[in-house]
């Protein structure tokens, strides 16, 4: 029974507590062939530089080329070709390895590409900035290597933050509202963290709005105009969004899909259909053939 693998920050790897690395991806090779389908717990920042394969990620699928940017956040499912030669540069940090200088839990929701409704996680930055940033990488790579990590963890964070900073003014994509970190906003970005952690268990509104110390028709309120759906609609979309991944990428039952999200195996065949206009086995099979 195969089920989707997690890979998870080693924050012990250099001997003491460390919240940031960059490898490249040559690295995670041996873990890449046994688990082409994998979600992660942190951040990261990807730049190819060799590659003529597929590469999905966050359900979107595109043809890797020298050049090409990958940004993902923690629970983005990544998907590689098996037995993947895809080479690059991987730069890779937990939550609070910025929120911890920061203080602002919301910091890395103010660049464009980390968004969580972000279009994609694919940039295509010009030569120049993507020479730059691969010798911005190298120089986190000595920092690590030089083995004085209680120094090197302040000039990883600011080198981590230019990257982030280089990569927001070459997107170029203008401000949203939901950049701004108003009442609402906050709000907003609670309540997708805590339907992101429990949407498989609470599926009613008021348990979210109690989370929030708000009322029912508030939440309502904020989720519709600023997610564009019903409140109910989005924690539904969570949950058939992760049985699509389940029938997609595991070997799962129906039965055991049904029961891992909690629902009734003959409920969930019922609105899978009514949303996919397909059963979940068809859905899978019509999968097995791409």
């Amino acid at each position: 029974m195969k089920k989707i693998a997690l890979c998870e920050f080693d924050p012990t790897k250099y001997g003491q507590l460390m919240s940031v690395d960059v490898v490249d991806i040559e690295s995670f090779r041996d873990y890449l062939w046994k688990n082409p389908v994998y979600g992660t717990n942190y951040y990261s920042i990807y730049l190819i530089t060799h590659s003529t394969e597929m590469l999905e990620v966050d359900g979107k699928s595109v043809s890797a080329r020298p050049g090409m940017i990958v940004c993902s956040r923690p629970g983005e499912l990544w998907r590689w070709e098996e037995q993947s030669r895809q080479e690059g540069v991987y730069l890779y940090w937990t939550d609070d390895f910025l929120n911890s200088f920061f203080r602002d839990p919301h910091f890395i929701d103010s660049f464009t590409f980390f968004q969580a409704g972000r279009s994609s996680s694919f940039l295509y930055p010009d030569t120049r900035l993507f020479r730059r940033l691969l010798a911005l990488f190298s120089q986190m790579r000595e920092e690590i290597a030089s083995k004085k990590l209680n120094e090197a963890q302040h000039i990883l964070r600011a080198m981590v933050y230019e990257t982030l900073m280089l990569l927001e003014r070459a997107n170029n994509i203008p401000p949203t509202k939901d950049m701004d970190y108003s009442r609402t906003s906050y709000y907003i970005k609670e309540f997708q963290k805590l339907a992101q952690t429990h949407y498989k268990k609470e599926r009613h509104v008021e348990y979210y709005a109690g989370r929030l110390y708000i009322t029912s028709n508030y939440l309502n309120k904020i989720v519709r105009q600023s997610l564009g759906i019903p409140t109910k609609q989005y924690l539904s979309n969570l949950l058939y969004d992760e049985a699509e991944r389940l029938l997609k990428y595991t070997t799962l039952t129906v039965n055991d899909i049904a029961s891992e999200l909690g629902l009734d195996t003959a409920y969930f065949i019922k609105v899978f259909r009514q949303k996919k206009s397909i059963t979940p086995l068809q859905y899978r099979n019509e999968n097995l053939k791409k």
